[in-house]
């Protein structure tokens, strides 16, 4: 479990698919369809920094839960590195204190997988090639 604001410290693209949009209407052979026409945000998986996908793993932008939460035991902190201008949030990850894993106090750096190639088209849909040829 993360806080939203591990994955995107703005909330500019929310207020952007939550606010009022137009969709498409009278489409189709029969006029009927619609099309909603939703935004479609991905950002990267948590559970590919490494061993966050093998034990319960809060991250949160507090870094004094254990003080409330004794089931809590903090393994250390991600620094995530804005975009756009100089600056990192730290966040602090916990897991279960009755978990076997040893506990470490380990910095991560923008530890989540980042896609390097990306482009700005989409892939066409609906169409899937298989290769029924026998090796």
């Amino acid at each position: 479990m993360c806080a939203g604001s591990v994955l995107d410290a703005s909330d500019h693209e929310y207020l952007q698919a939550t606010g009022e949009r137009t969709k498409r209407i009278g489409l189709g052979s029969y006029g009927d369809g619609m099309d909603r026409v939703r935004p479609m945000y991905v950002y990267p998986n948590p559970l590919s920094a490494p061993g966050f996908s093998t034990e319960a793993t809060l991250i949160a932008e507090r870094h004094d839960l254990t003080n409330e939460y004794a089931q809590l035991t903090r393994l250390g902190r991600i620094d995530r590195t804005l975009a756009r201008v100089e600056e990192t949030l730290v966040f602090s990850y916990y897991g279960l204190a009755s978990a076997e894993r040893m506990p470490s106090s380990s910095d991560l750096v923008d530890p989540f997988q980042r896609v390097e190639k990306r482009v700005e088209t989409t892939s066409t849909r609906g169409r899937f090639r298989l290769d029924l040829e026998d090796d």
